[in-house]
Formats: structure tokens, C-alpha cells, sequence
């Protein structure tokens, strides 16, 4: 089954690059490593993108510093979200969030509720973002030509893996692992950036 999503969305094309992470759960020293990496970042108008399970209602220090990056954050509710995690980060937490960057349409969503296992009808060479597993994936689906992207988990990973984010830049999607900041996995990618 096949799930229409609409075109209304966020215009993120003054960003050049996008960070993203997901389940957190509100774990300060994390979000802490995350927030540097973040602010080392030297491209114009750099952006955060969270796909769920912020949890910051374990945290309110979690909570004060993704609110003093508000303006520069597009995130969706996890599964473990709540309106006081909206409250504590001053943003809201949609179940889905669609988005526009560089000629490309970005579906973000936690993964609870639509997934890789459901993918929705989306342009070939749109980005749907994804956490909840808390393992790191990324790659081309081969019959819808969908790139599927979960960034892993920057607190609580899984299945072996590293704690993890990924960036998104013109040409290349990259995961990262969060404690060296050095590149786990990579995918090429078209610019259609007109």
C-alpha cells in the first residue's frame, strides 16, 4: 500500500547543509557532542533536521538548548514524544514534516507509523528520513528510486552500531559517527538545484 503525501512543505534552499538526527531521548551529553559538530559547521545558513523521539521531557536542559536553535530546526514527534517535549523545545512536533531543499522534496518522520515498509508516493530522488530503529541505513530504493536515510541514534544506538548522525550536502548524504565525527557510509547524490 502506497501513501500519498502532500506538497505543501518547508523551503529549507537557504540552507547549504542539513544535519540531522533522531532519538535522542533526551540525553544532554549527546545532544551536547551533536550541538558542536553542528556549530564547527562553516556552510551558509546550516540547518537541523529531527526525525522524532526527542525526548526532552527527561531533560529540560535537553529542552533549553535545541529551543536556543529553533529557528533553525524542522522536526517531527516520535513515538516517545509528547506536547511537552513541543513545550520545552518552543517547536512543534508534527507526525510528518515535508520539506524542500535544493530541487528536492525531503519527507522527515519518526518510523513509527510510516516507514521504508511503506513508503509513500514520493518524486524519485526524494529523501525520506527516518529514526525509531536506532541503526543507521542508507540507500537507493531500487524500484522507486526513493534515497531512505535513518541517521542511527546520537544516544541510544543499536544492533551494534555506533552512536550516529547524518549531513546533507549538495552531491553526497553522509552518516557520521557522533564520537570522532568521521564518515560511516555515504551516497552520491544528483544535485537538482536549479
Amino acid at each position: 500500500m502506497s501513501l500519498v503525501v502532500s506538497s505543501a512543505g518547508v523551503d529549507l534552499s537557504d540552507s547549504e547543509v542539513l544535519y540531522v538526527f533522531a532519538d535522542l531521548h533526551g540525553q544532554v551529553d549527546a545532544l551536547q557532542v551533536f550541538l558542536e559538530r553542528f556549530a564547527r559547521e562553516r556552510a551558509v545558513h546550516p540547518h537541523l533536521l529531527v526525525a522524532g523521539d526527542l525526548g526532552v521531557g527527561y531533560s529540560e536542559l535537553a529542552g533549553s538548548l535545541l529551543r536556543a536553535q529553533r529557528n533553525r530546526i524542522t522536526a517531527v514527534r516520535g513515538n516517545c514524544d509528547s506536547s511537552r517535549d513541543e513545550e520545552l523545545c518552543g517547536f512543534p512536533l508534527p507526525l510528518v514534516r515535508n520539506c524542500f531543499w535544493r530541487g528536492r522534496k525531503i519527507l522527515i518522520t519518526h518510523g513509527h507509523m510510516l516507514s521504508e515498509w511503506r513508503l509513500p508516493l514520493l518524486p524519485e530522488g526524494s529523501i525520506m528520513i527516518t529514526g525509531h530503529s536506532h541503526y543507521p541505513r542508507l540507500e537507493r530504493d531500487e524500484e522507486t528510486g526513493i534515497i531512505l536515510l535513518n541517521p542511527g541514534s546520537v544516544a541510544s544506538p543499536r544492533r551494534g552500531s555506533k552512536a550516529s548522525f547524518a549531513v546533507i550536502r549538495p552531491g553526497r548524504i553522509e552518516i557520521r559517527n557522533l564520537a570522532r565525527g568521521s564518515v560511516m557510509k555515504v551516497l552520491r547524490i544528483e544535485d537538482l538545484a536549479t
